[in-house]
C-alpha cells in the first residue's frame, strides 16, 4: 500500500490527520507533499490549524487535513485510494504505550 492510500484510509477512519500522526502511524514524513498528491488525483481534501500543546507546555498551531464532508466515502482514484480491506485494522488509534519499544518506534 502506497503512502498516499496509507494517508487516504487514515482520514476515512480518523476524520483528519497532522504530520504527527503521519509520521507516528504511517511513516510519512512528507504529508504534505502526500496531500498535494491526493488533491492532484481529484480527492477534495481541507486543511484546519489547529492548536497543541507542545512537550514544554506551550502552545503551537499545526495544519490537520480531512477529506471534505462530501468526498470521505468516494474513491475517485483506484490508483490511490485504498480497498475496504485494507483499511479495517490499519491503524490501532490512540495505540497503547506497550506497542513501542524503548526507542519509541511502534512495535509490530
Amino acid at each position: 500500500m502506497t503512502q498516499c492510500q496509507q494517508v487516504l484510509a487514515y482520514m476515512r477512519q480518523h476524520g483528519g490527520i497532522t504530520q504527527q500522526d503521519a509520521t507516528n502511524y504511517i511513516g510519512c514524513t512528507r504529508l504534505a507533499a502526500r496531500i498535494d498528491d491526493l488533491k492532484k488525483a481529484g480527492h477534495k481534501i481541507d486543511a484546519d490549524t489547529v492548536s497543541v500543546r507542545t512537550r514544554d507546555g506551550r502552545t503551537a498551531r499545526i495544519a490537520k487535513y480531512s477529506l471534505t464532508p462530501a468526498h470521505v466515502g468516494l474513491s475517485s482514484s483506484p490508483t490511490v485510494a485504498a480497498t475496504p480491506d485494507q483499511q479495517g485494522g490499519l491503524f490501532d488509534y490512540p495505540p497503547s504505550r506497550e506497542s513501542f519499544d524503548k526507542t519509541g518506534k511502534a512495535e509490530r
